[in-house]
């Protein structure tokens, strides 16, 4: 009797017990338990054993020195032998029951014996040649026909003919609207622009202005008995109003005693003809020193001279200013529709100054030059509407406007104000657009496909033509490239609309 042998592990359960117990190839297995085995299953872990073993068709014993475990195994019903050596060669008993649920195995001829029961006859006419024959062309047929309707498929190149259509529309639009619906009109919106640049113009205006700086002399006379020392830059000026001012040129020390004199050289302060002076007209002193000498000049004062030279007057300011502000305009509405993008209608007669930050001329206001620059930096609010909007506010009457069968070419559309804007007086804006667009002829392809199918490519062309308004011939792009006629399953066609 051939019997598989396993030891019980110190870390075996009962779950990988009834495990191992399936390794074995036959039907008498022994569990091995060692005395000093720190593992030992109670009466129920060995019932669950060796139900699990009934199961599987197997018989279990057990080799066991431990009194407890093998009482255990008893009362499990499970036979207890004393060594490896008794258990391989004693009878074992085998239990009433377990021969009732004890699987049977079967040999080789006794399978034969019963699959030869189970066959059924077929009746002749199967087993007939010709009739096999007849079988595998009508299912080789039937492939062809299923291949021929499923695989090939067709790719038709369509180059429809197009139209243009110009329409005219008058729209509403609203300052600051938070929708736009096709009765409420057009919302408008507003954007701040900054621009800053200069310009230079030349000087269109003369005026006659001061250019050389009169001199002369002027005589000192001493009040006290004491050198009085007159310094370079000491002031003296006409007694006139208002008075024509020189400045002594040169230093020198009056002497002492009164009734003492000297003469100085002097320039005038400001340049023109006014410096020019007559004898005994620049008496006075400017500073503490008029308290101790008196001043006279004894000649006149001669070299002031004038001339006539490009001085920037009012209205070259004024003309300069338009000019940029022009120029700002311009730039500010080129720079509103790179930040905004294509999907704007920028409205050019609603683009206001806003604010100027900085305006500087040079020369400034007063002083003479050839040239007159502008250095301006403002900031322009533009008004403008969305394209998008301006189409779908007026999509009912595009759509009413045009022909029967016919659709607008996706991303034609092209849309122009038409001046002038009417402003009303509850803050509506009245305006027309003039759209350009491209319309062709709306096609029904699953209808033109069931016309195609099964045709030949030249017959499908020439269908093409006749009932279709397009631009060239259409090309067909067939798959297999060697299949003679189009699909028959509609499904297959393929339609590219070509622009």
């Amino acid at each position: 009797m051939k019997t598989q042998i396993i030891h019980i592990e110190p870390g075996d359960d009962i779950v990988s017990l009834c495990d191992k117990l399936s390794w074995g190839k036959t039907d008498h297995v022994l569990l091995i338990s060692e005395d000093n085995n720190p593992i030992q299953f109670s009466r129920y872990g060995f019932r669950f054993i060796a139900r699990a073993a009934k199961k599987k068709g197997i018989i279990i014993g057990l080799v066991s020195k431990i009194k407890n475990e093998r009482r255990a195994a008893e009362e499990a019903g499970i036979q207890v032998f004393n060594s490896i050596r008794e258990g391989q060669t004693l009878d074992w008993k085998i239990p009433p029951e377990f021969s009732i649920n004890r699987k049977v195995r079967l040999f080789p001829s006794d399978l034969r014996a019963k699959r030869s029961l189970m066959r059924v006859e077929e009746t002749g006419w199967k087993n007939s040649t010709i009739t096999r024959m007849l079988a595998f062309i009508v299912g080789v047929f039937s492939m062809f026909i299923l291949m021929g309707f499923l695989f090939p498929s067709a790719t038709i190149f369509l180059h429809n003919q197009q139209k243009e259509n110009v329409i005219q529309l008058e729209l509403t639009a609203y300052d600051g609207s938070a929708s736009v619906d096709a009765t409420s009109g057009v919302p408008l919106k507003n954007i701040q622009v900054t621009v800053d640049g200069n310009q230079i113009n030349p000087v269109t205006t003369t005026a006659v202005v001061a250019d050389h700086y009169a001199t002369g002399t002027e005589d000192f006379t001493n009040q006290t008995d004491q050198i009085i020392h007159i310094p370079s830059g000491t002031i003296v000026a006409s007694s006139s109003d208002p008075g024509i001012r020189f400045e002594v040129t040169s230093d020198s020390d009056l002497p002492a005693g009164r009734g003492q004199k000297i003469s100085l050289p002097i320039k005038a302060l400001t340049p023109g003809l006014k410096s020019n002076l007559t004898v005994n007209t620049i008496q006075l002193i400017i500073g503490e020193l008029g308290f101790s000498a008196e001043a006279n000049n004894s000649a006149p004062t001669l070299g002031g001279t004038e001339k006539v030279t490009p001085f920037p007057g009012n209205m070259d300011r004024e003309v300069l200013t338009e000019q940029l502000e022009s120029k700002f305009k311009e730039l500010a509405i080129h720079n509103a529709k790179s930040q905004l993008g294509n999907d704007v209608l920028l409205f050019p007669d609603i683009v206001q100054l806003s604010e100027i930050q900085e305006k500087k001329f040079i020369p400034e206001a007063g002083q003479p030059g050839a040239q007159l620059s502008l250095r301006m930096t403002a900031v322009y609010s533009i008004t403008y509407a969305s394209v998008t909007n301006i189409l779908f506010s007026a999509k009912s009457i595009i759509q009413g406007k045009l022909s029967k069968d016919y659709v607008i070419v996706q991303g034609s559309q092209k849309i122009e104000l038409v001046p002038p804007f009417i402003h009303t007086s509850n803050g509506e804006l009245i305006f027309d657009v003039e759209i350009n667009q491209k319309i062709e002829k709306e096609l029904n392809l699953s209808k033109i496909a069931l016309s195609l199918r099964g045709m030949s490519i030249s017959k499908a062309q020439d269908f093409l033509e006749r009932n279709l308004e397009i631009e060239k011939p259409p090309k067909f792009v067939m798959y297999p490239s060697w299949w003679p006629v189009l699909p028959y399953n509609t499904l297959q066609f393929n339609f590219i609309q070509q622009q």
